[in-house]
């Protein structure tokens, strides 16, 4: 821990980006929580007009599945199969994982185009 604070120290842009990220917490909580309602939307319609259909079978069974192929399939392709395999293995893992990409790859990353664009 003490190697991570001299870290800090000695490349203060790197504690502004972290300052920048833990004061737009709260917008990237409330956008996640907008992202639930929407796959909730969708899942629901998805659901409904998939059903008795082999491709609603496969990727519709219920809400919380639609839900997660919509997050899956939808959002990150690209990591679907390690996502797959994380939770068949066990939930927590899934979680993780997910919340591994949230963290690195949508927060992170529009914090990157955030400051590039101020510039």
């Amino acid at each position: 821990m003490a190697r991570v604070l001299r870290l800090l120290r000695a490349l203060p842009e790197l504690m502004v980006l972290i300052k920048g990220v833990v004061s737009a917490g709260r917008s990237v909580f409330f956008t996640l929580c907008l992202l639930v309602v929407v796959l909730f939307i969708f899942a629901v319609a998805f659901k409904q007009l998939s059903k008795d259909t082999d491709f609603g079978e496969k990727y519709f069974q219920s809400i919380f599945g639609s839900m997660f192929s919509l997050l899956v399939y939808g959002t990150v392709p690209d990591m679907s199969e390690i996502i797959l395999a994380a939770s068949a293995e066990h939930f927590l893992f899934c979680a993780m994982l997910l919340a591994y990409i949230f963290v690195a790859f949508f927060t992170v990353l529009n914090l990157l185009i955030g400051v590039i664009v101020q510039v």
